[in-house]
């Protein structure tokens, strides 16, 4: 029974028993039902006016949508808007590439049958997974196979100093000696140097800054480098890692890890026998060629280098 129905039958009772002689308390209290309801009366009917506001703004608003509907409708189909190019997935696995080894630092016989260059960025998952990987097949290749590491900065607030660290340890004639230490306590432990702050305020790469980069020079350390010519080679070794990513994205590199085996190329951290079946068919193909006479020194010039597909021009 709601509140008003409720003080009607109590004004009701009231009115009843007032020929038996009011109850003065009685009376006061249906006098605050009664007020209390008259209130309650008052508040639906300002929601009811609240709604029917609402309703007619909502039926307004279908009205015009329904007009704008009609509208479009009547209207010809536009064009469809042009498609961009596909964008190229990566270098092509059927084509032979021109990939330079310029002065990157290099594992194995530089006679080697089979040239593996290897395109990483220190701050990559599978480029480390990769690493075990790559040292069974040196294992299983032995002086048939030449690992040639270039670095390419795909996450650089985390890898970039890296790739300037084991450029400059390699001119020294130490990668071999810093590389493991830039994956173990480097990556592994996510210890990355951070932007320097200049003398007025702003940030600045950290090979730029007077004490240079603290985590690598810390490794540099360990390793046995000269750190006065390190920090030196650090700044400079910025160009040499740019014109390399330049010649890799060139030709389509845009994810790491990425190898190009005597140039032809291989995406991501594969199992050992993708890496072996490539390698095996590259192998019998320059064993073949040798013995028709190319010199086995002269052997990825000849048939990677010079008969490759070149980079575009910048």
């Amino acid at each position: 029974m709601t509140r008003i129905a409720l003080v009607a039958v109590l004004a009701t009772a009231c009115w009843s028993s007032s020929n038996r002689g009011a109850d003065p308390v009685e009376v006061e209290r249906l006098r605050r039902e009664l007020a209390a309801s008259q209130q309650e009366v008052a508040t639906l009917k300002g929601r009811l006016r609240e709604a029917s506001a609402k309703i007619a703004a909502i039926d307004e608003l279908d009205a015009r949508y329904r007009a704008l509907e009609a509208a479009a409708s009547a209207r010809p189909p536009s064009a469809p808007p042009p498609s961009a190019p596909p964008r190229p997935s990566g270098p092509d696995a059927a084509k032979t590439y021109a990939i330079a080894l310029g002065n990157w630092p290099q594992r194995g016989p530089a006679d080697a049958k089979v040239t593996m260059v290897f395109v990483h960025d220190y701050a990559c998952p599978y480029c480390e997974k990769s690493r075990a990987t790559l040292d069974d097949l040196v294992k299983k290749y032995g002086k048939d196979l030449r690992i040639v590491y270039r670095p390419i900065i795909i996450r650089p607030k985390q890898s970039a100093p890296g790739a300037l660290a084991a450029c400059a340890a390699s001119r020294q004639g130490k990668y071999g000696k810093l590389e493991p230490l830039l994956w173990d306590k480097g990556f592994q432990a996510r210890n990355y140097d951070v932007d320097a702050i200049a003398p007025d305020g702003t940030t600045q790469r950290c090979w730029l800054a007077p004490a240079g980069c603290p985590v690598v020079l810390g490794f540099a350390t360990e390793a046995g480098l000269d750190l006065g010519r390190f920090k030196a080679d650090m700044p400079s070794c910025e160009v040499e890692v740019q014109d390399s990513m330049r010649e890799l994205t060139a030709i389509g590199v845009a994810s790491t890890p990425s190898f190009f085996i005597n140039g032809r190329f291989m995406s991501g951290a594969q199992p050992i026998e993708q890496f072996s079946t490539l390698i095996d068919e590259e192998k019998l193909k320059a064993e073949e060629r040798i013995r028709r006479g190319t010199p086995k020194a002269r052997y990825y010039q000849e048939w990677v280098l010079a008969r490759g597909e070149q980079p575009p021009a910048p």
